[in-house]
């Protein structure tokens, strides 16, 4: 059998999975590749995820946008080193041509462009030769933040009740020319200004560029409360919550740092930290 036959086959076999009520429904997972000895690494994985719908695989950046218009991905395995351009450059040709940009994660063979990765908000940047579980818990991180940015729920069957969005594992954020991957369990509060965000954990403080308002939807399972229009609180850092003689609220969190509980999320604040009777 020929390239050019296999390829085809490929082809059709990935668009009856994706379209097949039999096949679990999940992320349309694109493959990017040239290098056949980590293509057959990344197929093995990302095929094993069942929430993971492989829709293709290719090596060049003009085979990938061909696929990536057919079947519009939500998450992108991208090799930066491409025979025809580089991975960036394949970024770009998707934005010119209008196709949405799915969750990104580079797979290079030095990590000068680490940086350039984080620049552009991908999930992830692994090197070559693949550590399988970086690559695992890369793919994780991607599923969460497609799952928060496109409100996307899984079901195996129509009448199914739709699964809860997940949280995400992990914040990616850019320090001092390095990427610093938080937990969220780590973070005490968050501090709205415009349209970034500053996290605060511990002593350390990292701005991101994003809303107070898209970091509620995606931290919805997680114990954050919002108590002001700007600020946002890990439950399970507050010490004690005080009333003072102005009748205004502040929440003092175990590093003593002091926050004002506004009247507007005052309710909500009460009913979700009020002791629960048995």
């Amino acid at each position: 059998m020929t390239a050019a036959a296999l390829s085809q086959v490929q082809s059709t076999l990935y668009a009856s999975r994706s379209r097949s009520a039999h096949f679990r429904r999940g992320f349309n997972c694109l493959v990017l590749e040239p290098d056949e000895s980590c293509r057959d690494v990344l197929r093995r994985i990302v095929t094993a995820d069942q929430d993971l719908i492989l829709i293709g695989e290719a090596r060049t950046a003009s085979h990938g946008l061909m696929l990536a218009k057919q079947y519009t991905p939500d998450m992108l395995v991208l090799g930066v080193e491409l025979p025809d351009a580089t991975g960036f450059d394949f970024l770009a040709m998707l934005r010119r041509t209008g196709i949405p940009i799915p969750e990104v994660i580079f797979v290079s063979q030095c990590d000068r462009h680490a940086i350039n990765a984080l620049d552009v908000r991908a999930s992830g940047y692994l090197l070559k030769p693949l550590d399988e579980k970086k690559l695992a818990a890369a793919l994780a991180f991607g599923k969460d933040r497609a799952a928060a940015r496109n409100g996307f729920r899984e079901t195996t069957q129509p009448s199914e009740q739709p699964v809860a969005i997940k949280h995400p594992s992990r914040i990616v954020v850019k320090s001092a020319g390095r990427m610093v991957f938080l937990p969220p369990d780590t973070i005490d509060w968050i501090q709205a200004k415009g349209n970034y965000l500053t996290l605060h954990v511990g002593g350390d403080e990292y701005r991101i560029r994003e809303s107070i308002q898209s970091i509620e939807r995606k931290f919805s399972l997680l114990p954050f409360l919002r108590i002001h229009r700007s600020t946002m609180v890990n439950i399970n850092r507050i010490r004690e919550v005080e009333r003072w003689y102005t009748g205004e609220y502040i929440v003092r969190l175990d590093t003593g740092k002091e926050l004002t509980l506004s009247k507007t999320y005052r309710d909500q604040f009460f009913a979700a930290t009020a002791p629960r009777v048995a």
